[in-house]
């Protein structure tokens, strides 16, 4: 042991017992293990009192059992023109590494589904885990993308908090499969999870924009606590003061999203805290609508699991505009309307997704009026839907539909 830590010390390794002496490999034929009957073996006397002959032989034994009786010849190289092998090459004349999958034609689909009752629990990262079984045991083939670490053609829209009904969910996915939409929605709602209702499905061109550069706003149901005021939300969203709030991470200081800082206390310096990031809900909400709870269907608050018990609570609807940038979340929208103690006790559904401005919303699954749009911004027009979405200001109340 004290010869293995000088050892160590010096960064050698230890070749493994019972390999013959002096030699990188042990020997691979019956040819080469009968040369070297005399080799010594390496031994560190342990103490198990091995027997050394005795694993001469027993290689010697599976040697034969395995027909290895010569050494395997180097399999000849044919004479041809062809570059050498990349790891022959310079390190800036290797080309990139290739892929052993064979080329797939795949079709893509925009499908509708979604997220009720015990789903609503499932993190965003745990239901993509799920979907991609739920269209395996449907019998659907995933295309898969290429590359050293393959994964399902899967694009979501943006992801819900833990806790958020959704009755309008969206997703884009490569199918090696040629089906119809509505084949496809039959399959799928014979496999799908317990809360995931198929609701439709499109099949999308060459020519179709991915779901991250069609969806411009989203709507959310929102019930406040009781007794909080739902007017007084609106008209502070109806004036013009910017609608500050302080976005909290996990650690109840800025989290992730802040940015980490030094403070000097006293003659030591403290360091890894962070400062939460500061967001204006003006520049994300794009209008706030009043309901009267009671007005609301009853099958709607069933599928949401609203409890119907208790003191009447105001519904507000809020269209909230989807963009890459930092867009506010509708927690943060409720805490700068009415307040942080108005978030302790609310209850978030998602209406629906839409393309489109605020006052002409598209639904995404309507390809004809998507082409439509694209076409008209090809065309040189003063401003393209989805940038006059951008830039426009508040706009006419969201109209939720009466089957709702």
């Amino acid at each position: 042991m004290l010869k293995e830590y000088r050892r160590a010390l010096k960064d050698r390794l230890s070749p493994p017992c019972g390999k013959p002496y002096k030699k990188l490999l042990h020997p691979s034929s019956v040819e080469a293990a009968e040369a070297g009957r005399k080799d010594k073996l390496i031994c560190y006397d342990c103490g198990v009192a091995c027997d050394l002959g005795a694993m001469k032989e027993e290689r010697l034994y599976f040697l034969r059992r395995m027909n290895a009786w010569s050494p395997a010849a180097p399999a000849p190289v044919p004479a041809t023109d062809e570059p050498p092998p990349s790891s022959l090459l310079p390190k800036r004349a290797r080309s990139r590494p290739t892929t052993r999958l064979a080329p797939q034609i795949s079709l893509r689909y925009r499908l509708r589904y979604t997220k009720l009752g015990r789903v609503v629990f499932l993190g965003h990262l745990d239901l993509i885990r799920h979907l991609p079984r739920v269209f395996r045991r449907a019998g659907l083939e995933v295309a898969y993308s290429a590359g050293f670490h393959p994964k399902p053609e899967l694009t979501f829209a943006p992801a819900l908090g833990l806790g958020v009904a959704s009755l309008d969910e969206l997703i884009d996915i490569r199918l090696v499969d040629d089906l119809s939409p509505a084949e496809l929605v039959a399959r799928l709602q014979e496999k799908t999870l317990d809360g995931v209702s198929w609701l439709g499905a499109a099949r999308l061109g060459d020519g179709d924009r991915p779901l991250g550069r069609v969806l411009s706003n989203a709507t959310y149901l929102v019930r406040l606590p009781a007794g909080v005021d739902a007017e007084s939300g609106r008209s502070l969203f109806a004036g013009s003061n910017p609608l500050i709030v302080r976005r909290q991470g996990d650690d109840g200081d800025g989290g992730s999203d802040g940015a980490k800082v030094t403070h000097q206390v006293g003659p030591r310096l403290v360091r890894g805290v962070r400062l939460g990031r500061t967001i204006d809900v003006r520049s994300s909400l794009l209008d706030v609508q009043l309901y009267d709870e009671q007005l609301l269907n009853r099958a709607l608050r069933a599928r949401l699991s609203w409890s119907e018990e208790g003191p009447p609570r105001s519904v507000v609807a809020l269209r909230i505009r989807v963009s890459q940038d930092l867009t506010a979340r509708p927690r943060e929208v409720v805490e700068a309307l009415w307040g942080r103690e108005a978030t302790a006790d609310i209850e978030v559904a998602r209406l629906g997704l839409q393309s489109g401005t605020a006052a002409d919303p598209v639904d995404p699954l309507d390809l004809e009026r998507l082409r439509e749009m694209v076409r008209l911004a090809s065309h040189h027009e003063p401003l393209a839907v989805t940038e006059a979405a951008e830039l426009s200001g508040s706009p006419p109340s969201v109209q939720v539909q009466s089957s709702l």
